[in-house]
């Protein structure tokens, strides 16, 4: 399909994401890859960094006519439902990336973002249902054409193993064309693809630099051999993306307790519809250590619904219980809503604070107990320069506005990433810097004042610096500080490095093969489940079903403990 279709003698030309595996590549003794592998992968992705999107909200909207000549006004209902859902959902890209998709009403002229209009018809010369182009300088003029939904089985999917429906072969599409206007190139573009791998090329993209070997499930392949077709993003696609615009907002790493037994429960909502009530659901972890649906509260909430609202969790007040904070990344608005015995949370808002802060482009929200007094407090990080400003908590748990800060150029650039955790043995939470390329972690440990100054170790040992390496903070050994844990996202591989008793990390200390919670439709997270104040794994699979594997004496994981095959929380819903 000849995608890509040129404006004003412009050409949008951009990346191709990443792949990587210890299957293909050499391996250090505890299995992480090489200090060789992970130096090689310190090189650009496939793109034109001018193309990217200068700015973290996109706006959507609908073209007032469609390709063949259709009113879109009021119609195409069902496509124009689907997109939105897909935008908003867990195998979103705004689910992996630092992107957050607004509108979804019919285009004004000159509006700017991503204009959709629909077509029955194939275009002149092409074989293929959509395409996007661009104008200027970034893809703020972005055009996306897509097929109606009744021919998409007929004309786009036909000879696919496994077979599509009309439904899949749509939100493939959609993801797919979301993908090329975030910045993805063709996958089999490259010039590494395999043999194996029969696309045939289309020369729609230069091939400059690749990052990683070549990734046969992208959503931004076609189906040909070894390559596939499908309807979610790769866990390579998630974290290209991330790795591209940042780690996506709102936080869904950590399981709160929102009943306040100490057992990891598990929070469930539905994004759509993005105004109004939307069906919400927490599954309570009981003292059998399972979450069998048994002990749930079902409910329907407008709190926190609107588009450019991300939910965190905290402990604002200090009561134990774990509060829910919405965040406003357009305004910087404020609402808490605090927990309680009933575990009832995310329905009304408790404090509401409108002081419009840490909304910038390049502004990220954390949270954490950064002076050490029982209450979660907001870092607000700006990832461009590194300054950092916190709001901490008062008594009641509310804030009031900046009440410290930095312009220490710390944890900045495209390559770095922020974590906070209680590494050392004292009470107050400290900031970790994670270079997703070499892999080298600084610490900044909060003082008694609750202030961070500059790095105070550091570690340059390429430690989950490879493209598949997800890291997750946790304590897993139940000595009361934060240990690290990488996820390989691509094969389920597992590394943790335990902090030492000065909250430090000197490199891998238990390894598995266990290939758990991978493929595209797994998520994994980190809760106590069973109350013994070790961290446990969380694998939630998209298509509902969920693996539990408990932390044993050690802090070591074995392989699942539990398994629910009955779907909770499935789709595009939402699991936090």
């Amino acid at each position: 399909m000849n995608e890509w279709k040129s404006i004003v003698g412009r050409t949008i030309r951009v990346c191709a994401i990443l792949a990587s595996s210890c299957g293909l590549i050499a391996c250090s003794a505890d299995g992480m890859p090489s200090t060789e592998e992970a130096a090689g992968a310190a090189q650009p992705l496939y793109y034109v960094p001018s193309h990217l999107w200068s700015h973290k909200i996109i706006n959507v909207c609908w073209e007032p006519l469609g390709r063949d000549g259709e009113n879109n006004q009021g119609g195409f209902g069902n496509e124009k439902s689907i997109i939105q859902t897909l935008l908003k959902g867990q195998r979103s890209w705004q689910d992996a990336g630092r992107v957050t998709f607004t509108g979804f009403g019919m285009c004004a002229p000159g509006d700017k973002g991503i204009r959709i209009t629909f077509g029955a018809l194939s275009f002149t010369g092409t074989s293929g249902p959509t395409f996007i182009s661009g104008e200027g300088q970034t893809n703020d003029g972005a055009v996306m054409m897509l097929r109606t939904f009744s021919n998409h089985v007929e004309d786009n999917c036909v000879g696919m193993n496994p077979p599509l429906s009309a439904t899949e072969c749509f939100q493939h599409d959609v993801l797919h064309e979301f993908g090329h206007a975030l910045g993805l190139a063709h996958e089999f573009d490259r010039p590494d693809k395999p043999a194996a791998c029969t696309v045939s090329p289309d020369s729609s993209t230069t091939a400059t630099t690749t990052y990683g070997p070549f990734d046969v499930d992208t959503i931004m392949d076609y189906q040909g051999g070894t390559c596939h077709q499908n309807d979610n993003l790769s866990p390579l696609d998630r974290r290209g993306v991330s790795r591209m615009y940042g780690s996506p907002e709102s936080d869904g790493q950590r399981l709160g307790d929102y009943n306040g037994d100490h057992y990891a429960d598990l929070y469930c909502y539905d994004p759509i519809p993005v105004t109004g009530p939307q069906p919400r659901h927490i599954d309570y972890g009981d003292s059998n250590e399972q979450y069998s649906g048994a002990n749930s509260h079902w409910f329907v909430s407008n709190w926190c619904s609107h588009e450019t609202g991300k939910i965190y969790k905290g402990d604002f007040n200090g009561d134990h219980f774990t509060d829910l904070l919405c965040h406003d990344i357009r305004t910087g608005e404020n609402w808490i809503d605090y927990g309680a015995a009933t575990g009832d949370v995310g329905t009304t808002t408790d404090w509401h604070g409108a002081n419009w802060w840490c909304s910038h482009d390049t502004g990220s929200l954390y949270i954490g107990d950064f002076n050490g007094d029982g209450h979660d407090d907001l870092l607000c990080a700006d990832t461009a320069n590194g300054t950092r400003w916190i709001d901490y908590a008062d008594a009641n748990g509310q804030f009031a506005g900046t009440d410290w800060y930095s312009t220490s150029p710390w944890c900045a650039g495209p390559t770095s990433r922020l974590y906070v955790g209680k590494f050392n043995a004292d009470r107050w939470a400290d900031l970790l810097c994670h270079n997703l390329e070499t892999g080298t972690r600084y610490l900044d440990y909060a003082d008694e004042n609750g202030h961070f100054g500059a790095t105070d170790w550091s570690a340059s040992d390429y430690w989950c610096g490879h493209p598949a390496g997800e890291l997750h903070i946790g304590d897993f050994n139940g000595d009361h500080q934060d240990d690290l844990l990488c996820h390989d996202t691509v094969d389920g591989r597992k590394w943790i490095d335990y902090a030492d008793a000065y909250g430090q990390f000197t490199g891998t200390d238990w390894y598995s093969a266990m290939y758990w919670c991978y493929t595209s439709v797994a998520r994994l997270m980190i809760g106590d489940t069973n109350y013994d104040g070790k961290d446990d794994l969380v694998c939630h699979y998209i298509t509902g079903q969920m693996w539990v594997s408990h932390a044993d004496q050690y802090g070591h994981f074995a392989g699942t403990d539990w398994y629910r095959s009955t779907p909770n929380c499935t789709g595009d819903s939402l699991l936090r």
